[in-house]
């Protein structure tokens, strides 16, 4: 490690001093790559993530939705998914229910 000539000409104390002035600069330079790190990792984070067909908010293809849903590459999102399956099994519901009454609606009017 170096230090600056200023620095260097004005340690008038032991090598104590100097030693933790450098342990200071590595403890800043660590944090600086540290940093660097992170910031790369959550560049790659968000080239992985895409937007939700359906409300267009981004997609983690790392999040698992409490139903055990995960979404696919291009998928919808796990909150307009579990909208989906809920119109659906509304939809196939109302589905039987109409099925059912129709049924017996013909069948009191062949009586």
């Amino acid at each position: 490690m170096w230090e600056t000539l200023n620095e260097a000409l004005t340690n008038i104390n032991t090598k104590d001093d100097y030693l933790a002035r450098r342990d200071a600069r590595q403890a800043e330079q660590d944090a600086q790559r540290e940093r660097e790190q992170q910031q790369r990792e959550m560049g790659q984070w968000r080239a992985e993530l895409w937007a939700c067909p359906s409300c267009g908010g981004d997609v983690d293809p790392g999040h698992t939705a409490q139903d055990g849903y995960q979404p696919q590459r291009g998928g919808l999102c796990p909150v307009c998914e579990r909208a989906r399956r809920e119109l659906e099994a509304e939809r196939i519901a109302a589905q039987e229910r109409t099925g059912i009454v129709a049924r017996l609606r013909g069948r009191s009017a062949d009586r």
